[in-house]
């Protein structure tokens, strides 16, 4: 959930292994009614991992951007993204999916726990996630937003190990699993 620079509330949830969009204007005070976001997926959405599968952001530009994971029938847990170009658009019409981090684009499998969205002052977004492969949280950040088709242009992708630097970590036990 976000609210843009209108004060417009943008939701986005599960339901039923399925992502739903909805908003309201404060001043109205009724919601519109739940759109189904049109993305392609083989797995569940929003569900697997450890804490917060599901977050958003609506930057200056009124684009909505969402970050999520999806776990397939293997297991695999991938952090996802997609976005809504125009939230003031009568028929909300989703871009996406792009996989950030997951088994296909970077061979890691089960990252994207308790998963953050941002909006940088570029208005770009910047996620920031566990990865249990690493046992380290991630910051990830595009140098543009995708256009359908399109790849994602990585400005970064950084493990913020440095920020327990002299932190012993022989036992394995997992640093950095709350990240915001």
């Amino acid at each position: 959930m976000d609210v843009d620079v209108d004060g417009r509330v943008h939701v986005v949830f599960e339901d039923g292994g399925q992502l739903w969009y909805t908003n309201k204007t404060m001043t109205l005070g009724s919601w519109r009614t739940p759109v189904l976001l049109d993305l392609d997926y083989d797995g569940l959405l929003a569900a697997g991992g450890l804490g917060q599968q599901l977050d958003g952001s609506v930057d200056d530009s009124y684009r909505f951007h969402i970050g999520y994971t999806e776990m397939d029938e293997s297991g695999n847990l991938s952090v996802q993204y997609a976005y809504l170009p125009n939230v003031r658009s009568v028929v909300p019409e989703w871009t996406g999916p792009f996989e950030l981090e997951g088994a296909t684009s970077s061979g890691y499998s089960l990252t994207g726990h308790y998963l953050n969205v941002d909006t940088a002052s570029d208005q770009l977004p910047l996620f920031a996630y566990y990865s249990e492969n690493q046992n380290r949280p991630v910051a990830y950040k595009f140098n543009t937003v995708p256009q359908a088709n399109q790849s994602i242009s990585q400005a970064y992708r950084e493990e913020l190990d440095y920020i327990i630097d002299g932190t012993d970590q022989s036992d394995g036990a997992p640093m950095g699993l709350h990240t915001t």
